[in-house]
């Protein structure tokens, strides 16, 4: 199955150095890229990554459910690590930073030591090794 599209019209027809009365529609038709509606977003994703598509045909079965596009997928990718990173807000610090005076050593999580411009105190990094502090 293949389809008309004004991206492939352009890419081709363009390609083809011709005029337009002298191109066939089915010169620069482009294939029919589906995916099964049970598909994951990263199947989809990489079906049209790996075509060069903009976007792909959802099926269920021989039924077209609709279109799926790049920016689809990437507006749900998107909101998904978006939402991970509010939800996981009040998780404790996990992140481990390599002490750039030293690189020996692991800044370690410390507070009240440091003063902010507002003169209140709060915490900071330290390294173990060379007492390097941020």
């Amino acid at each position: 199955m293949v389809l008309l599209t004004d991206r492939a019209l352009l890419r081709r027809f363009v390609s083809l150095n011709k005029r337009p009365d002298e191109v066939k529609v089915g010169d620069v038709m482009a294939p029919l890229l589906k995916v099964d509606a049970k598909a994951s977003t990263k199947e989809a994703a990489k079906i049209i990554v790996q075509n060069n598509f903009s976007r792909l045909a959802v099926f269920d079965g021989e039924k077209c459910l609709g279109w799926v596009s790049l920016t689809d997928l990437a507006k749900e990718a998107s909101k998904k690590h978006l939402l991970d990173a509010l939800l996981r807000h009040n998780a404790p610090e996990t992140d481990e930073f390599l002490c750039p005076k030293c690189r020996k050593a692991i800044l370690e999580k410390t507070t009240g030591w440091l003063v902010d411009e507002r003169r209140e105190i709060v915490g900071g990094w330290e390294c173990p090794n060379c007492h390097y502090a941020t």
